[in-house]
């Protein structure tokens, strides 16, 4: 698999995780986009992340990227489905960070990935240097339970406060307030520039793998954002089960107005001492 970023080979990182000390490479990160947007919106985090260590990839989302319309996530959940089979296949430990629609295609991509469990002892060296995913990362998130949809099929083209939509492609036309509230007006004019269609029939898919009853979970909760509301958020991760969570005061793309946060948030959840950060 090509890099869509450029990547660190990674550094030795001596630390514990669930009691098994270990001396590895630091796991590799693949970030998952949201609607609306493509590998660019990790632009600010990504080189922190590498700075610390790790190799990150970051594919694109065809559903906000193509048109005619994609009729389906299915195209979306291939593409990430290959990037982590693929680093896993080299004896890597991933971790998955997803945001928002991101958290949709990232479960549905997991199904049929190696996980691997850093809680349990091991029981040889090829235990050691198998790959697998350890972490899933959500950044607000859309958690669904299996069946779960973003965007209801019946709901076709019909109109949408804030959205519009036109031969299955959807805009958005309050974005400044609704995902960079948390921005200067010129940093949301830029990101909102940068913004895509998004197919609505990729919103109409239906969740089947819920990768987050099966893999070691956090979520990064935003006060302010706007697209999920704090308290959508909050019902998602009680609905999912998820104990590690964290809070930012940010909007609805905490990577593009806080990414630093965002990188020791990651950082943690990978398995580094807090000291170290």
């Amino acid at each position: 698999m090509p890099p869509l970023f450029s990547q660190n080979s990674g550094q030795m990182a001596h630390h514990v995780l669930g009691g098994y000390r270990t001396n590895t490479t630091r796991p590799t990160i693949i970030l998952v986009h949201g609607g609306w947007q493509g590998p660019s919106s990790f632009s600010l985090l990504v080189p922190r992340l590498e700075k610390a260590g790790y190799s990150v990839f970051a594919p694109t989302l065809p559903s906000a990227a193509t048109e005619p319309a994609l009729p389906s996530f299915d195209e979306d959940v291939k593409i990430v489905h290959n990037a982590l089979q693929s680093v896993v296949d080299t004896g890597k430990k991933v971790i998955v960070v997803m945001h928002s629609y991101g958290a949709v295609v990232g479960c549905e991509a997991l199904r049929g990935v190696k996980v691997k469990d850093l809680t349990e002892p091991l029981q040889s060296n090829d235990d050691l240097e198998a790959g697998g995913v350890v972490k899933l990362v959500f950044l607000c998130g859309m958690v669904l339970p299996v069946g779960g949809s973003i965007w209801k099929a019946e709901k076709g083209n019909d109109p949408v406060p804030g959205f519009e939509c036109v031969d299955n492609l959807i805009t958005i036309t309050d974005a400044p307030n609704r995902f960079y509230n948390d921005l200067p007006p010129h940093s949301a004019a830029y990101w909102t520039s940068k913004m895509r269609a998004q197919s609505r029939l990729a919103y109409s898919s239906q969740l089947t793998y819920a990768a987050y009853r099966h893999i070691p979970c956090s979520y990064l909760i935003c006060t302010r954002d706007q697209a999920l509301p704090l308290k959508v958020q909050e019902r998602m991760v009680a609905m999912a089960g998820i104990k590690e969570t964290e809070r930012v005061e940010a909007g609805h793309l905490p990577h593009i107005s806080q990414p630093g946060f965002v990188e020791r948030f990651i950082r943690k959840s990978a398995g580094e001492f807090l000291s170290m950060l």
